[in-house]
């Protein structure tokens, strides 16, 4: 089954749809080319959220870029609950 989603509107939330209960997560770190999303699975639960990450490497990528990508990765680790 196919279905469209309307986006929300707001700048910094652009990549949502308006159906989907979740807000961008801001990362503190020099890696620019991803995008992560705080998903709520529960209204009455905050540990039940999820959160999903899109992150672009270039083929070409400069070992200065690839470094920037391995500390974004410690930060996620170290702020979110990942499961090993």
């Amino acid at each position: 089954m196919f279905s469209v989603m309307v986006l929300k509107k707001t700048p910094e939330e652009d990549y949502i749809a308006s159906s989907i209960n979740a807000s961008v997560v801001e990362v503190q770190e020099k890696f620019q080319e991803c995008l992560f999303l705080m998903l709520k699975l529960s209204h009455s639960d905050a540990s039940k959220n999820l959160l999903i990450g899109n992150i672009y490497r270039s083929p070409s990528s400069t070992l200065e870029n690839d470094n920037s990508l391995y500390e974004l990765l410690d930060y996620i680790e170290q702020h979110f609950s990942v499961p090993k």
